[in-house]
């Protein structure tokens, strides 16, 4: 199973394997793979935190959709990315990523981290009854612009990934208010490109609906985005949704 070509304005990197996973269990360099029978598997890197392994409701958790306490552990979510002109983290141009849809896993784990969000575009297999909606079997991916570096310090090349998307502490903001979280996405050029508040990085503004279902991110076009791996930074804007379903 291979990741669609970027769109014509890209430019590939010069190593895909690192940028990509190749089937169900690619292994992100620096990263830790976790494999239990019968359950999805998702990567996260040592030097981050530990491996996680992702939820599948036929192995514990209650999954439940509630809005907060009370409505299980996990919630299964949608993501949406703007897609905004001049924005450096966009879609595959298919559409939203929801949960358990063209083999995406989307979820909020509400006992981790205030509130952890993980998005995989392509952790699961695309059922068969998605086969039209999905555009056959070619898995969801995300694409990223390394266009503007801070102090020209980086290569500038365009990525699609299929690496895991995070945010966490969503939780912590009450409903109808609005704060500041954090995000990470796992991509070839740098391992994990992230938005945390550390190693000169700017966090992601967050605003949360008043029923609490919905969150709106925003990274400005002069929030600092950190490269793990070659410890370059860069301006790379986006925005995005995360709904509950």
């Amino acid at each position: 199973m291979s990741v669609p070509a970027a769109r014509p304005r890209t430019v590939t990197t010069s190593n895909p394997r690192r940028d990509m996973k190749t089937g169900r269990s690619f292994l992100l360099g620096g990263a830790i793979l976790l494999t239990v029978p019968g359950c999805e598997t998702t990567t996260a890197p040592a030097s981050d935190h530990p491996a996680t392994l992702s939820h599948n409701p036929n192995h514990g958790g209650n999954g439940g959709p509630g809005g907060g306490p009370g409505g299980g552990d996990f919630q299964p979510v949608t993501v949406t990315f703007v897609d905004a002109l001049g924005d450096g983290v966009t879609s595959d141009g298919r559409g939203p990523y929801a949960d358990d849809t063209c083999g995406v896993n989307a979820e909020i784990d509400q006992a981790k981290r205030g509130g952890q969000m993980t998005m995989d575009p392509d952790n699961k297999r695309i059922k068969n009854n998605q086969f039209t909606q999905c555009n056959g079997t070619d898995p969801r991916y995300v694409q990223i612009d390394f266009v503007d570096a801070v102090g020209g310090v980086g290569t500038p090349q365009t990525v699609p990934t299929t690496g895991i998307f995070q945010v966490w502490e969503l939780h912590l903001i009450d409903p109808g208010k609005s704060g500041t979280v954090n995000a990470r996405i796992n991509t070839g050029p740098c391992g994990v490109l992230r938005w945390n508040g550390a190693d000169g990085s700017d966090q992601v503004s967050a605003t949360r609906t008043g029923d609490g279902s919905t969150w709106a991110l925003t990274v400005s076009a002069t929030d600092v985005g950190f490269c793990r791996d070659d410890n370059t930074r860069w301006y790379i804007p986006w925005s995005a949704t995360i709904s509950i379903n």
